[in-house]
């Protein structure tokens, strides 16, 4: 799970995208907006929507230009998800900051889960089948949201032994802390098996890409062919592990064990640790 690039549709998106909430606001009851949210948005939310056709798009640019989910990279996306559950913010319903490109799985697994900071503490505010339809109390979302914020500042990949995510070791705070467990456990999921066995899998590939490029500069492919060598890493799943690699290669605490699977490598392509 990485920051993704802040960026926005075509401007009619964004007019269109307002006028339907402002559409949805004029519902004066909580709970008729929320039925008519659910109602409204599944009704827009299609292939033949020339407005989500673009809304998709950009998602996608978002996440690198592939289809893989921005919360697991694991699973192809094909959904467009709301960071807020729009079961609890339908006034954040066609918001477009809101909105995520997610995999059926995440999904799923996320539907309507979410907890709030209300003063020193998260709120578990997740609306289960009889509990009545309110407004969720004011506060500031629990999950961590990858536009909106960075995830590396908050939790690492661990490539030395189990690739699970774990809170960022110098991460201050308990409620912080509590916000990254709230986030990989409780929501997402994030350690779930079969993941940390993908994200070792993507651990190896990533080693043997930018082994293809290495070799190629040895064996003098020109510059265009290079340049296909790095398109392919970079379109690779599981984009936080090579992330991961460059940041924890670059630290003063990396693993024996990354020294010895890519120093040979980086002395070769330095500039691979900023792509």
């Amino acid at each position: 799970m990485i920051q993704l690039p802040e960026e926005y549709p075509k401007p009619e998106v964004l007019e269109q995208l307002v006028l339907w909430q402002q559409e949805l606001e004029r519902v004066p009851d909580y709970a008729q907006r929320v039925s008519e949210a659910k109602r409204l948005f599944e009704s827009r939310n299609r292939e033949d929507n020339s407005t989500f056709r673009e809304i998709r798009g950009t998602l996608r640019t978002m996440s690198g230009g592939t289809q893989r989910c921005v919360c697991c990279e694991d699973s192809l996306a094909y959904q467009v998800e709301h960071v807020r559950p729009k079961s609890l913010y339908p006034e954040a319903v066609f918001v477009w900051k809101n909105m995520l490109w997610a995999c059926g799985r995440c999904n799923t697994r996320k539907l309507n889960r979410c907890a709030i900071i209300v003063g020193n503490e998260l709120r578990d505010v997740t609306r289960r089948p009889k509990d009545p339809v309110v407004p969720p109390p004011p506060g500031k979302l629990a999950l961590i949201d990858p536009v909106g914020e960075d995830p590396f500042s908050f939790m690492i990949l661990d490539l030395a032994d189990t690739f699970h995510f774990v809170a960022h070791p110098e991460l201050k705070g308990r409620i912080a802390r509590e916000r990254v467990r709230h986030t990989i456990d409780d929501v997402l999921g994030l350690n779930d098996d079969p993941l940390p066995e993908r994200r070792f899998g993507a651990y190896s590939g990533f080693r043997s890409a930018l082994c293809e490029i290495v070799f190629g500069r040895e064996r003098g492919k020109s510059e265009t062919q290079l340049a296909g060598f790095r398109r392919q890493l970079a379109a690779r799943d599981h984009q936080t592990v090579w992330r991961e690699i460059q940041r924890q290669f670059k630290s003063d605490k990396r693993s024996k064990q990354l020294v010895d699977d890519f120093e040979e490598l980086f002395a070769a392509v330095p500039d691979a640790l900023t792509w």
